[in-house]
């Protein structure tokens, strides 16, 4: 733990520090996986804390977390251990067994064995708690109740499961709560969404990760004691949330109609959506029939959140430090 609160004087941006974390940190302990014990929850909290290097509270850590799963010292661990007892069933142990099924548990599985091709088999614990998207992402990749949780497919599963369970981890009330447990978490999994996100400079990547984490900033955000700094900077709005920003300021008018014919949705779209895809570009099963195009639409309200992030940053409005979450 002590080694991972040193990241913290890395240089550079978030995107750096978590580079360091996943190469120098977390391959000193799951080097041996999946024959190691899970981290203490408190060791994810310091990750947590080094690798954002800010005393910002507006931070959604659920939701942090979810878009970088295998950042986490127990989730990423559980991970790498299922993955590598894959390779390690040839060889069968009481000893091998045991740790699987230990984490396994992580993700309410129960160890079933190991199949003739080496895969590791699970099947759902009925008796844990289970998010519904959890859920319905395991019986659709299992095979008569039985997952392959070793292979790509199920890999895939464990990590929408974890993502999930991640999700309902909200303890503190929050504005922009609204619409969490309708997140599709299968959109940041989809072709199109990682090869935007691979597209995006240093900058629009760090605006996009607070945007994400729920930390943008807005003038609602700012002193409550002094009404003025609470109104848009443009259309004098009263209280200026991110969600004003997002669907009904005049300063982002062009850039919305410009998303909205490349896209093809109409105009109402911005203001039917939920806080959480207003406020930090997470979308929701309801935005469209499919994960492709809900993937599509996810790209769309980053895009403008990014848009918003370098326009408050360009105009003055907002310092580097907002700006950084």
């Amino acid at each position: 733990m002590e080694s991972a609160k040193r990241v913290a004087v890395v240089p550079g941006a978030m995107f750096s520090r978590e580079m360091t974390m996943a190469m120098c940190i977390h391959s000193r302990y799951r080097w041996a996986a999946p024959f190691v014990q899970l981290p203490p929850e408190a060791f994810a909290e310091t990750v947590f804390a080094t690798v954002r290097r800010t005393k910002c509270t507006w931070w959604s850590k659920p939701r942090w977390w979810a878009d970088r799963i295998t950042l986490h010292p127990r989730w990423g661990t559980a991970l790498a251990a299922v993955k590598s007892a894959g390779t390690l069933a040839q060889w069968p142990s009481p000893l091998l067994s045991t740790c699987v099924s230990e984490h396994l548990g992580e993700f309410g599985l129960l160890f079933k064995g190991f199949s003739d091709e080496g895969s590791v088999l699970a099947t759902l614990n009925t008796a844990a708690s289970h998010d519904d998207r959890a859920t319905r992402a395991i019986r659709a990749a299992s095979s008569r109740g039985v997952l392959e949780a070793s292979t790509p497919q199920g890999l895939h599963v464990l990590r929408v499961v974890a993502r999930a369970q991640m999700l309902q981890l909200q303890k503190v009330a929050r504005f922009d709560e609204e619409g969490t447990r309708q997140i599709d978490i299968e959109a940041q999994s989809q072709p199109c969404w990682k090869k935007w996100k691979s597209t995006l400079s240093r900058v629009d990547l760090g605006a996009l990760t607070v945007l994400r984490g729920g930390a943008a900033w807005s003038p609602t955000r700012s002193d409550w004691t002094d009404v003025e700094k609470r109104k848009c900077p443009w259309c004098a709005e009263l209280l200026a949330s991110q969600r004003h920003f997002f669907a009904e300021c005049c300063r982002f008018g062009p850039y919305r109609v410009q998303l909205q014919q490349q896209y093809k949705v109409p105009a109402t779209w911005w203001q039917s959506q939920p806080r959480v895809t207003a406020k930090s570009g997470w979308v929701v099963v309801s935005a469209a029939s499919s994960v492709e195009r809900r993937a599509e639409l996810q790209i769309m309200a980053c895009s403008l959140g990014i848009h918003i992030s370098r326009t408050l940053r360009d105009d003055g409005i907002m310092s580097e430090n907002d700006a950084a979450g």
